[in-house]
């Protein structure tokens, strides 16, 4: 009776479809895990190679850093431009990139122009459907089993995506505002706000007395300085006590609280541009106060 018991569960076992592990995914930053997370819903586990709140900028990877880019089956990332240290590992593994010239009609030589000029690719509507397109059809040849999911759940993403700019009407008379440095290019394509005082083309530069006096030339007392949520440089702080600017942060890369999803990220930005670029019924023009 005893043999004839573990026959059968054995004879069971054998005939049970296997169960596929949940795939190993691995992307750079957070705000690629958000959108590979809506994709794969249960099927998979995304990580992050770097911690959260940190900048890409100035990344090093560390020896656990490459174990973990080893174990991957799927490496998501955002550009050489942006990411150096991760073109030569993407090149020999399963990975997909934002920038990826593949699922592009945009010439080469103009699409890697622009993300050179702004490589926060994230911030862009287009960009992310492009992304997400190609990373499903990853995910189905890494699991076909589950493909119709992915397919489900990436048209419920980007049909979420593309609603976003409905929600935020054409600015009539838009209100002159500012950014620490050109990081929303690609952000704002995605919009209809108006173009912003851009005070230095990188984080890394802090600009000299006399460009930002020429910059406070077309502000207005009151008008913001838009910042990122990270950025408590100085010589920021100080431009604006100078010219009665209302700072406003915004989360680049998902770390404040309740940052769920993709489109939560994007959302609260387009309300802090919005807020900021959009000036109000009655308001009068105060120009800024100005140490020359």
């Amino acid at each position: 009776m005893v043999r004839y018991l573990i026959s059968s569960l054995v004879l069971l076992w054998i005939s049970l479809p296997a169960m596929a592990a949940p795939l190993q995914v691995v992307a750079s930053i957070y705000p690629l895990k958000l959108i590979a997370e809506s994709i794969l819903g249960s099927r998979g586990e995304v990580t992050t190679l770097l911690p959260k709140g940190q900048s890409p900028h100035d990344f090093a990877l560390k020896v656990s850093d490459r174990r973990k880019l080893a174990d991957a089956e799927l490496l998501l990332w955002v550009s050489p431009s942006l990411e150096p240290y991760l073109a030569g590992i993407a090149a020999g593994q399963r990975s997909v990139s934002v920038s990826d010239e593949s699922s592009s009609d945009m010439p080469s030589s103009h699409r890697e122009h622009s993300h050179q000029q702004d490589p926060h690719l994230w911030l862009s509507l287009t960009e992310v459907e492009l992304f997400t397109r190609q990373l499903t059809n990853d995910l189905i040849a890494l699991d076909p089993a589950n493909g119709d999911e992915f397919r489900v759940n990436a048209e419920r993403f980007i049909e979420g995506i593309q609603s976003i700019p409905f929600a935020h009407s054409a600015i009539a008379e838009p209100r002159p505002y500012a950014v620490a440095h050109r990081a929303y290019d690609h952000f704002l394509e995605s919009f209809s706000f108006p173009q912003p005082i851009v005070l230095s083309e990188s984080p890394e530069i802090s600009p000299g007395a006399r460009s930002l006096w020429r910059a406070s030339q077309s502000l207005e007392r009151g008008n913001c300085l838009i910042v990122d949520s990270s950025n408590s440089q100085r010589w920021l702080m100080a431009f604006a006590q100078r010219n009665k600017l209302t700072v406003k942060r915004v989360d680049l890369m998902g770390v404040e609280p309740g940052v769920s999803t993709y489109k939560v990220l994007i959302e609260r930005m387009a309300e802090v541009f919005e807020s900021c670029s959009r000036r109000e019924k009655g308001e009068e023009k105060t120009p800024a106060l100005v140490n020359k």
